[in-house]
């Protein structure tokens, strides 16, 4: 017996060929325009090509025709977090929560979309349920880190951080993030040695920010020339990297190296670094009262 155009849809969206999926779609809901999955799949599909509006409307449709689809209400919220209307797609992801959605991934997203409202309290809760459903969730343990973080809450952010590494040890980003955790709490000794791990596994395409996060570390252990060389690998990567240039300028300020602090500090003014100005100021007095 000959498939449907919507059965063939199906068969095409769970194999990736998604413009081909989007005209079996189309053929299906011209033959019947009350099939409420044939415009849910095309929502699908219209997400994965990043016509997120085009699925909004797709979705819309599945919802008028099924006032209760749970799946439709959520991959509205996903596209709505993809177009960044966070209310929307918060509002969307309760709605699929009410309607029985309720697995890890609804309250996953929905402590994104909380995230970016900065809403972290909230959003911990909802990665409190991810853990809860699914506790090997790596990436809920990172996120909840993360979240902690931003609250200060550093004993707790490092608690999931371990958790996270124990699940998977391959993630350089939790190590850096650790490592951050570990400073906030005056572990230097255990934050530069997470920074250097995550330095290793990046080899080769390091970033910016791990110098600067390393420096930061090696500057919070007095250990200047160090950091100074840190943030010169920084600047290397990201000549923009303002932080650096005053982080530098403060380094080179404890070494008394009047010339070269001078010279990042007022980079790091002339990029609007507020805090630049009055060492600036410092500096060039002291300059005068040399001479």
């Amino acid at each position: 017996m000959e498939k449907s155009n919507f059965e063939n849809g199906v068969d095409d969206y769970k194999n990736a060929n998604y413009q081909k999926a989007l005209i079996e779609f189309f053929v299906a809901v011209i033959e019947d325009p009350n099939n409420a999955e044939a415009y849910y799949f095309r929502g699908l599909v219209q997400n994965q090509l990043k016509s997120f509006e085009d699925a909004i409307d797709d979705f819309d449709k599945a919802i008028y025709l099924k006032p209760d689809y749970a799946e439709a209400y959520y991959n509205r919220g996903v596209a709505k977090n993809d177009l960044m209307l966070f209310e929307e797609s918060i509002e969307d992801y309760d709605k699929a929560l009410d309607f029985g959605l309720r697995n890890e991934r609804v309250y996953f997203d929905r402590g994104i979309a909380l995230q970016m409202l900065d809403n972290y309290e909230e959003a911990v809760v909802d990665l409190d349920e991810v853990i809860v459903i699914n506790p090997s969730n790596r990436d809920a343990y990172s996120f909840r880190g993360f979240l902690k973080r931003e609250l200060e809450d550093y004993k707790g952010a490092l608690d999931d951080y371990n958790k996270a590494i124990n699940l998977d040890n391959t993630n350089s980003d939790d190590y850096k993030e650790r490592g951050l955790v570990k400073y906030s709490l005056n572990d230097y000794e255990g934050a530069l040695a997470d920074i250097n791990i995550a330095i290793v596994m990046d080899s080769g395409c390091e970033t910016a920010v791990e110098y600067f996060y390393k420096g930061m570390i090696e500057q919070a252990m007095r250990n200047y020339n160090q950091a100074i060389d840190d943030f010169c690998k920084t600047l290397t990567i990201d000549t923009a990297f303002d932080d650096a240039y005053f982080l530098r300028g403060i380094c080179y300020m404890e070494l008394d190296d009047v010339k070269n602090a001078l010279i990042d500090l007022k980079k790091a003014q002339k990029m609007g670094f507020p805090e630049a100005f009055d060492l600036v100021e410092e500096l060039n007095k002291k300059i005068k009262d040399i001479k």
